[in-house]
């Protein structure tokens, strides 16, 4: 019995630790995907309009983006609707530098905050239940 204990103790420890450093990765992840897209517009809003920086930092945004998308689990409900946010939120910053009007790809990015949040205190919930 004492063996059968250990066994899901020690199975319970390696989940938690794992669980906990892939919440630290997405934490990450999505404070860098934020920076990433905010300084996409700084590029536009501040001269010099540099090219090649801003394709520089289109694709860094674009790889935290793919990033993410490995991160999360698309049978999570919470996990694809943040995903579609993260999506959402690139691609509302081409139509704003083109019209000037940043109000909607501002809306998308604090959305993508909101739902990260969310999504990373469910998953610190989980490890605290020892899930």
């Amino acid at each position: 019995m004492g063996y059968l204990t250990a066994r899901h103790q020690f199975r319970t420890t390696v989940v938690a630790t794992s669980r906990q450093h892939w919440i630290e990765s997405l934490r990450d992840s999505l404070a860098e995907y934020q920076v990433s897209v905010a300084s996409i517009g700084t590029t536009f809003v501040i001269p010099p309009h540099d090219e090649a920086d801003r394709q520089q930092l289109y694709q860094r945004a674009a790889l935290l983006g793919y990033k993410l998308k490995f991160l999360l689990n698309p049978n999570e409900p919470r996990h694809v609707e943040l995903l579609k946010a993260v999506e959402a939120a690139f691609d509302a910053l081409i139509p704003a530098f083109k019209t000037g009007d940043h109000s909607h790809a501002a809306t998308q990015i604090r959305r993508v905050t909101e739902l990260g949040q969310q999504v990373l205190k469910s998953e610190c919930e989980r490890v605290k239940a020892g899930e």
